[in-house]
């Protein structure tokens, strides 16, 4: 029976122990679920934490750069780069560390791209200003500084950093909700485990005597060393502030309570930026606590001598040294302490050095570098310092004039000037903008502008004076000619006004009969009626050419760009060539042409082009003012060594003040709109420069309106017979065509009518053509095509005429191509570089069919008519 009575009090008491058992295990699963959820909420919130602590070490690095750059500029002292250094390095480590933090969240990757922006424009601002002290300009890296813009850069950079702070504070606030619904569920259920466990509190019991011993054995060791510390920190020299892990004061020796204005009971628990308040100096903004640093880092940190302390009561000191965490003997952080001392005084000094040390130098710069002469003389008139400015304007060396007296500048006849001068020195005047002549080491004279100031010592003496000198030569030789300027402007405004108006005429009227006869050649195919047609358009597109030729060449005339190409010539030649040219106009008109020309050939050292385009202006002249079947006499002769041309006429004549005004630019004898072929009123003037480019004179002559003009031009004329290859009036080889063999040719130009045309004309000779409309066509097409001559235009697209030569011309097989440079310029610097591109020929549009066959069979005859 006992035994029957047992059994079930053990059954009971086994299954109450393992229902216990069931709840502890039950109790511990769930608030293990909730404790590891509530751990990695601590982690995120533990993340959210170092995000924040990283954005603050990259402001305190800038901040650190920032202090190391200015102490750098103001003392000029390379050790306040170290800081600066450092900081830069880590500062793109710790964005590469923020991104990686951040690489979850989209909203903190933008903001983070924007403050790595940011922040390269604040390191390129720091780095520029170092650059500029490190080469010299130390007066602009601190005028740099002084400006608002890295202020500006550091407000921007620290309102991106509270942005992103404030994200991971809101995540906080999320993560903390979590965390404490696990921590409330992990508590009820460790209460209900708790309530099981109770018959563990025996063991628990046994023990907590035992710890209690070992904490109060701790505790008085604890108090020992406090004591100690205490006792330490009092009694040395520097302030000291301890605090904890939390940034909160622990501890103020008698030092820090001076400086601060704080007394240790007070500051206790307090944080450490409410106790410590630290700015910079310049621009008045709160600077990083380096405790924050020291703590976040475990590194020593040292301040930035830049750094003023600012106290209870409102005064300010300033301070240096460092901060460095404490450590427990297993190396974990639990607090910092912080070192300081006042510098105020040794800063004051120092400052006030490096600010006499800074004018200094940055007087002497401008002085010596200044474009105006400066001097400094005694007041007895003996040169004491004499500048770079002052040996140009003078010729002397500073060697030879230091110690001489100021009369070597002066001359003979103004030594008066000085006396009063030094008289008005030293009784403490200054002489403003005194304007006057001195003279130069080889003995010409200057006019020049002095100002002349007393130079006083640290009494108030004066000692000396400084004299600034500028030369004013030229501003007085400009004076002189701002009369004759204005009424030339005036003038040439007003002739400006007539070009314009003349000028769009002049354009629209040959493009009149060239459209009706591409209509009437348009809608015909008769034969015959092509032939009158093509001579309009023929003879109006001349004269767009001609007036256009004429505008560029006054143009270059102008501006001192002619040059001319001389050879001997005879003189028949060259006026039948400027008369055939202006035959069209002339029979046009059923004027009669007469010339007289000597028996003996005159020949001439001249650039027959040149010649030709004058006595064809004089002729063209001749031909429009004179009316319809009117008498134009050109005679030609040899007076005591000079070639004498007349051209006379029986048009409308000159008055007196036309005569005088002939050869100006853009001025015309009669702007009647009855007389619509007059010109643009240059070919006079274009024929004037090129006579006296030769050495010649031109003049013009009239009994009065209606009774004719005369034009006089006179050439000095060689003596002698010319050379063997001279034959006068041979033009023949000029004009004739010829005919080369067949050619492959590229043409390249964007303008695809000019490109047809130019292809179908060599079409119609027997030449093969392709056509390329940019450079880098023109470049694939002549390796595939390979033409024996490349008609290439300069100004084309993807790529230009020049580099697509270049590129020709360093392939084998484009080495023995012609390339010619088809262009609308024409001036002598582009054939320049046509040539250095290495093209063979220089090509003025629009492209003269005999010249283009010359090239061609010039071609022919040199490299033969295999593939280039």
């Amino acid at each position: 029976m006992p035994r029957r009575e047992t059994a079930p009090r053990d059954v009971l008491v086994v299954a109450g122990f393992l229902t216990a058992l069931a709840v502890v295990l039950a109790g511990g699963i769930v608030a293990h679920t909730n404790m590891t959820r509530l751990a990695a909420t601590e982690g995120r919130v533990s993340h959210s934490y170092e995000v924040v602590a990283e954005l603050r070490g990259l402001l305190t690095m800038l901040t650190d750069a920032e202090t190391g750059q200015r102490g750098y500029l103001l003392t000029g002292d390379a050790k306040y780069l170290e800081p600066y250094e450092d900081a830069l390095r880590r500062t793109s480590g710790t964005v590469e560390h923020l991104r990686g933090l951040t690489a979850d969240d989209a909203r903190q990757q933008a903001q983070l791209a924007a403050l790595s922006h940011e922040i390269d424009g604040k390191i390129a601002e720091l780095r520029r200003t170092v650059a500029m002290h490190q080469y010299g300009d130390a007066a602009g890296a601190l005028e740099v500084v002084r400006g608002d813009s890295g202020m500006k850069m550091m407000g921007a950079i620290r309102t991106r950093v509270a942005a992103m702070e404030g994200v991971e504070r809101d995540l906080l606030a999320e993560r903390d909700a979590v965390a404490s619904t696990s921590a409330t569920i992990a508590l009820a259920t460790n209460a209900v485990a708790t309530a099981l466990g109770l018959v563990l509190v025996g063991l628990v019991l046994l023990l907590s005597n035992r710890n209690v011993a070992i904490r109060r054995r701790a505790a008085t060791e604890k108090f020992e060393e406090h004591e100690k510390l205490r006792t330490t920190l009092a009694s040395i020299g520097d302030a000291v502030i301890t605090t904890d892990t939390d940034g909160r004061v622990t501890e103020l020796n008698r030092v820090a309570e001076t400086l601060t204005g704080w007394p240790s009971a007070g500051a206790k628990g307090r944080p450490l930026d409410e106790v410590f308040k630290i700015v910079n100096v310049e621009t008045r903004q709160p600077v990083e606590n380096p405790a924050s640093r020291a703590l976040r880092e475990g590194v020593v940190v040292g301040l930035a001598n830049h750094t003023v302390l600012l106290n209870r009561d409102g005064g300010e000191r300033g301070i240096d040294d460092s901060a460095a965490p404490i450590r427990h003997a297993d190396g974990t952080i639990f607090g910092c302490v912080l070192v300081f001392r006042d510098v105020t005084e040794r800063r004051r000094l120092e400052g006030e050095k490096a600010e006499r040390l800074t004018s200094a130098s940055f007087l002497a710069a401008i002085v010596e570098s200044s474009n105006d002469a400066i001097v400094r003389k005694s007041t007895g008139g003996i040169i004491q310092t004499w500048n770079a400015g002052a040996e140009r304007l003078f010729g002397w060396p500073a060697e030879e004039v230091i110690g001489k007296p100021i009369t070597i500048l002066i001359p003979r006849d103004r030594l008066g000037e000085e006396d009063l001068i030094l008289e008005r020195i030293r009784a403490g005047e200054r002489v403003e903008h005194f304007e006057t002549v001195r003279v130069r080491k080889d003995g010409s004279e200057v006019a020049i502008s002095l100002t002349i100031s007393p130079i006083r010592d640290e009494t108030g003496k004066i000692v000396a004076a400084s004299k600034i000198a500028r030369d004013i030569s030229e501003r007085k030789k400009s004076e002189a000619k701002i009369g004759d300027l204005l009424a030339e402007l005036r003038a040439a405004d007003r002739r400006k006004d007539e070009f314009l108006a003349t000028l769009a005429h002049e354009l629209r009227g040959p493009l009149a009969p060239l459209r009706n006869s591409l209509e009437v050649m348009k809608r015909t195919d008769k034969e015959g009626l092509l032939v009158q047609p093509r001579e309009t358009m023929e003879r109006q597109l001349g004269q767009l050419i001609h007036l256009v030729d004429d505008l560029i060449d006054v143009s270059r005339i102008t501006r001192g760009k002619v040059e001319l190409r001389r050879e001997e010539v005879e003189l028949a030649s060259i006026l039948h060539h400027a008369m055939e040219q202006g035959r069209p106009i002339c029979d046009a008109a059923r004027h009669r042409l007469t010339m007289s020309l000597p028996p003996e050939p005159i020949y001439l050292s001249a650039d027959p082009l040149r010649l030709v385009q004058v006595f064809g202006n004089l002729f063209s002249n001749a031909c429009k003012y004179t009316e319809p079947g009117g008498e134009i006499t050109v005679t030609a002769a040899r007076v005591d060594g000079t070639a004498v041309v007349t051209m006379k006429d029986s048009g409308v004549g000159l008055t007196r003040e036309q005569l005088g005004r002939i050869f100006e630019m853009f001025s015309q004898v009669d702007r009647s709109p009855e007389r619509t072929q007059g010109g643009l009123g240059i070919g006079l003037t274009l024929a004037k420069r090129l006579v006296e480019l030769h050495g010649g004179t031109i003049e013009a002559t009239s009994e009065g309106p209606g009774k004719g003009s005369e034009f006089i031009v006179r050439l000095p004329a060689l003596p002698g017979l010319p050379k063997a290859d001279v034959v006068p009036g041979d033009r023949s080889k000029r004009d004739t065509v010829p005919i080369p063999r067949p050619s492959r040719v590229l043409v390249v130009d964007d303008n695809p009518d000019t490109a047809a045309s130019l292809s179908m004309l060599l079409d119609l000779t027997g030449n093969e053509t392709k056509i390329a409309k940019d450079g880098l066509e023109a470049v694939t097409m002549a390796a595939e095509f390979r033409p024996h001559v490349v008609l290439l235009d300069i100004g084309l697209p993807k790529l230009n005429g020049f580099e697509a030569c270049r590129r020709i011309r360093s392939e084998s097989w484009g080495r023995g191509m012609t390339v010619v440079a088809l262009t609308g310029w024409g001036q002598e610097a582009d054939r320049r570089k046509s040539k250095a591109a290495g093209f063979d020929y220089h090509m003025v549009k629009p492209v003269d069919y005999v010249v283009l066959m010359k090239i061609l069979a010039e071609r022919d005859a040199l490299k033969g008519t295999g593939a280039a």
